[in-house]
């Protein structure tokens, strides 16, 4: 079954879950907290961030890979564009979001006033 570490109240997780339940893949989410992660935590995430997708000895941190990964190896409901251009620009402002907005809106909001 996959796997799915992190915790639902991350932003990141979330998008991982809602991948996996808009595809209907079953998962199973299993909790880890960034903060005060399990002691082999490194081996599984380099950067030490959740979420982490497991499936089958298969192991890939980062919530864009993942939603990718699942959205290619469970080709029902796409969610991405098959388009080339259209599939260019849907990651784009995927890294946009969470490359760009996320550091000031989690990390400077979110972990500051309510964290």
């Amino acid at each position: 079954m996959l796997k799915i570490y992190g915790v639902s109240v991350s932003a990141h997780t979330r998008k991982a879950i809602l991948v996996a339940q808009e595809k209907e893949i079953p998962y199973e989410l299993i909790r880890v907290i960034p903060l005060t992660p399990p002691p082999d935590w490194r081996r599984v995430s380099p950067l030490g961030l959740i979420p982490v997708l497991q499936e089958d000895g298969f192991t890939l941190p980062d919530s864009s890979a993942i939603c990718a990964y699942l959205d290619r190896r469970y080709p029902n409901h796409p969610l991405y564009p098959q388009e080339p251009k259209e599939f260019a620009r849907a990651l784009r402002l995927e890294e946009f979001v969470d490359g760009g907005l996320a550091p000031h809106v989690l990390r400077g909001l979110l972990m500051q006033r309510v964290v």
